[in-house]
């Protein structure tokens, strides 16, 4: 099996999010799941799901505070989690997020 059928779809936007999280502090270096000869170029790397290159502009950095919180959550970020089954991001906390909500 090569990666686009042997992770879920959930597994692949859970290693998204630990990739851009984490290669905040890692000097942006992430490894991928599997054994290297899964991962032959950059194109099988975009169609196999596990591109982590985020589609929106920010959030991404509210979404770990979220998920790594210790003690009482802050709702007003958690309400602005953005719906989506491939990346976790948080709106912003802007009247166009407060409208829409």
């Amino acid at each position: 099996m090569d990666p686009k059928t042997f992770f879920t779809p959930s597994e692949k936007a859970i290693w998204r999010n630990l990739a851009m999280w984490l290669s905040d502090e890692d000097d942006g270096w992430i490894d991928l799941p599997g054994p290297a000869s899964w991962w032959q170029d950059d194109d099988f790397i975009d169609s196999s799901g596990f591109s982590f290159f985020p589609s929106s502009v920010g959030g991404h950095r509210e979404a770990m505070e979220l998920v790594y919180a210790r003690g009482e959550i802050d709702w007003d970020m958690y309400a602005r989690i953005f719906p989506s089954d491939s990346e976790l991001w948080v709106l912003p906390d802007d009247l166009t997020t407060r409208l829409l909500l």
